[in-house]
């Protein structure tokens, strides 16, 4: 399938995560509001809208911590003031990942400033995860904020497309370096790439 087939997964629906219960408000946890419109592609296809806002991501009040889940189908656009947040207190999860095991296609994420807010978990962590997809694109992103680790892993991609996104931010503790070694396996600890593809 080529690339291409990316514009149609704008055509169905187009909604906004302030409708689901987003705030971006930088004090409320939006996980849930986030999952909750990234499920409509369970539907049919989607396109998902996120004004201007920190959206905190990874610890809803009550629930398990979590990662978002992001199905096929869909088309993720972030407003340019708009910021996904790791909760401090979700260090080992992703922001954003594919489900584990199952098939996924026709995603398009673009916009926006992905932060993995290390300086707070002082954990090496990744900022988003796919694997098994097919026709995949990655566009105008900023991530930042990552330290030992790659900011964005993606495994067996079919069909996929890095434009414009830039990763800065890349956090150094050498002073206690021995608190997050174990936290990978890489040999260079601090010369991890900031996008991985297998």
């Amino acid at each position: 399938m080529p690339l291409t087939s990316i514009g149609s997964v704008a055509a169905a629906k187009t909604i906004d995560i302030s409708s689901y219960g987003a705030k971006g408000n930088d004090s409320v946890d939006d996980t849930i509001a986030f999952q909750k419109a990234l499920d409509q592609a369970k539907n049919g296809s989607i396109t998902i809208k996120v004004p201007a806002g920190k959206y905190y991501i990874g610890a809803p009040s009550g629930k398990t911590p979590r990662s978002l889940k992001i199905y096929s189908n869909t088309t993720l656009i972030l407003d340019d003031n708009a910021v996904l947040y790791r909760q401090k207190s979700t260090p080992d999860k992703y922001i954003m990942e594919t489900e584990p095991n199952t098939k996924q296609s026709n995603i398009s994420i673009s916009g926006g400033t992905w932060n993995g807010n290390v300086s707070n978990t002082k954990v090496a962590k990744g900022i988003l995860s796919m694997d098994n997809s097919d026709n995949v694109k990655l566009s105008n992103i900023r991530f930042t904020n990552v330290c030992g680790t790659h900011f964005v892993l993606l495994n067996g991609i079919h069909g996929l497309c890095v434009d414009n996104c830039t990763f800065d931010g890349f956090k150094c503790f050498t002073d206690s370096l021995s608190n997050y070694t174990k936290q990978t396996s890489s040999t260079s600890y601090w010369s991890s790439e900031a996008l991985h593809i297998d």
